[in-house]
């Protein structure tokens, strides 16, 4: 409303200078008065300044312009006028506008009739003020639709950068698990091969220890090979399963199979991390033993099953247990449910069960 304060202002400049303040003394002093310190006062910032004193300034002076006009007809006073119901309109809200609106006008034709003016229609003049009032109305609605819009766009930016902040930490912690299930067991092994060769130096079998040693570097080297898939599955935006778990048997008494199951894709992350970190267990804890893994559909969803041994435990190897907690983890993270311990054949079983998607997915 910037522009109908300065019109205002310029009105009163120029009723102050066309005016005759001789006629009609003292009403036409009384009256402009009123009407020069409102427009003054809607200078001053709004929030500086409660409503109902704003209000209350502007039925006074929506009575004074009226009865200014009527009693001394004038083009300067004619656009204070309205201006007037311009203002109200887009400054207050309906109930406060209308009114003002209406006694604007009101005060014009009033008068207008009991003064009995010829030169100007009354009913005409007071009938076009109080319409004016819509187009404040209109600027007031679009001022505040166009506010509102701007409010929404803010909110869904920060909701954006809120979900693009939640997005990156769920991926970093997907990551620091993938990290975990390729890289912990093997430095972990590789770690207690040396302590145990270094202890094996002490006691004067260096042949045994130099075997540590091996096994120690193979184990690195199987940590190498497995952090190179981890990179390439994290770059893939899709994985292809089957062909995946198929890679992971690659010893004479390791196997896969697969049926057709529907599967989101943090579900297949989430079998291809626990069947990776199944068969490294089964490679450290019971090397050269029998490795046999099965993906098929069941009434409930689907099921990934690693099953080990029997065989020979691996001499001087011990679990953290962080490979199991992060196989539950990611079994919770997709709704499912993971089971491992020894079976009855003296091996060892893990099973996932994967429950049914909830989300567009894709046939593997």
């Amino acid at each position: 409303m910037r522009i109908a304060i300065l019109v205002a202002l310029a009105g009163v400049v120029a009723a102050a200078a066309t005016l005759d303040f001789h006629r009609d003394v003292p009403w036409t002093v009384v009256l402009f008065v009123p009407v020069a310190v409102v427009v003054g006062v809607r200078c001053v910032p709004a929030r500086r300044l409660g409503l109902a004193p704003r209000v209350a300034a502007e039925v006074v002076s929506a009575v004074a312009v009226g009865l200014l006009f009527s009693i001394q007809p004038n083009a300067a006073v004619g656009v204070l006028l309205y201006v007037s119901a311009v203002y109200a309109g887009g400054e207050f809200p309906i109930r406060a506008s209308l009114p003002l609106a209406l006694l604007t006008g009101g005060s014009v034709t009033t008068t207008a009739l009991l003064t009995g003016p010829a030169d100007f229609n009354a009913l005409w003049i007071g009938g076009s003020v109080m319409v004016t009032v819509w187009a404040g109305i209109a600027g007031r609605t679009r001022r505040e639709r166009t506010r509102a819009l701007e409010q929404l766009v803010e909110q869904t930016r920060l909701t954006a950068e809120s979900e693009a902040r939640s997005g990156a930490l769920a991926e970093r912690a997907r990551i620091a698990r993938d990290l975990h299930d390729v890289l912990a067991h093997t430095l972990s092994g590789a770690g207690m091969q040396l302590e145990l060769a270094d202890a094996l130096l002490e006691a004067g079998r260096p042949d045994d220890a130099r075997a540590a040693v091996q096994r120690a570097r193979d184990a690195i080297a199987d940590g190498v090979t497995e952090a190179r898939g981890a990179v390439h599955a994290l770059r893939e935006d899709t994985v292809d399963l089957p062909t995946t778990l198929a890679a992971l048997a690659d010893g004479p008494e390791e196997s896969v199979e697969t049926e057709p199951v529907e599967l989101t894709d943090p579900q297949v992350r989430a079998v291809l991390r626990v069947a990776q970190e199944a068969f490294t267990n089964a490679r450290r804890y019971a090397p050269g033993a029998p490795v046999r893994a099965r993906l098929v559909r069941i009434p409930d969803g689907a099921e990934l099953t690693v099953v080990n041994g029997p065989g020979r435990p691996a001499d001087g190897v011990r679990g953290s247990g962080m490979g199991l907690i992060g196989m539950r983890e990611r079994a919770a993270e997709i709704g499912g449910t993971l089971q491992a311990g020894p079976n009855d054949d003296g091996g060892w079983t893990v099973r996932l069960s994967v429950p049914p998607p909830t989300v567009p997915t894709k046939e593997l």
